[in-house]
């Protein structure tokens, strides 16, 4: 069984094609997708692999799929890149993911700045400043300041 993380990179990728051609819809190739996917993503699919993806996609209700053929003069019919649109239950999805990323990055960033251990003695700050919470992560880079200082 194929579980909704693994369509993130999925979605995502057809989600940055869409918004790069200020479309609704996409219709990359398979190898350009599994090229941008291998790029971005580091993940590496198969065709077939890809296409079962999409299956289960369509079938689960993130994106709907339409194959596109044509008929050329000679009465061949000459296959085309599928058509894809997401739907709003994958970009509730993607939203839901980018609300979990934001709100843990915001929990990271308060828990840095609330550390209260001053990488600088008391008696080396003037009367009115106060230690950078960010200066006891990068002690190295400190002193390589203070050194190229003096």
């Amino acid at each position: 069984m194929i579980r909704k993380e693994n369509f993130l990179p999925m979605l995502n990728t057809l989600d940055s094609i869409q918004k790069k051609y200020h479309k609704r819809y996409c219709y990359p190739s398979q190898a350009h997708t599994i090229a941008l996917l291998k790029t971005f993503h580091d993940t590496c699919f198969s065709t077939r692999t890809l296409n079962r993806y999409y299956r289960v996609m369509e079938d689960q209700g993130f994106i709907k799929r339409r194959r596109r053929i044509r008929r050329l003069e000679n009465g061949l019919l000459q296959f085309q890149t599928t058509l894809y649109v997401l739907t709003r239950k994958a970009y509730k999805l993607i939203g839901s993911l980018v609300r979990k990323l934001s709100h843990h990055t915001k929990n990271i960033f308060s828990q840095l700045t609330q550390k209260e251990s001053p990488s600088t003695p008391s008696w080396m700050l003037g009367p009115d400043e106060k230690p950078s919470p960010f200066a006891d992560l990068v002690p190295g880079l400190a002193r390589n300041l203070l050194k190229t200082m003096t």
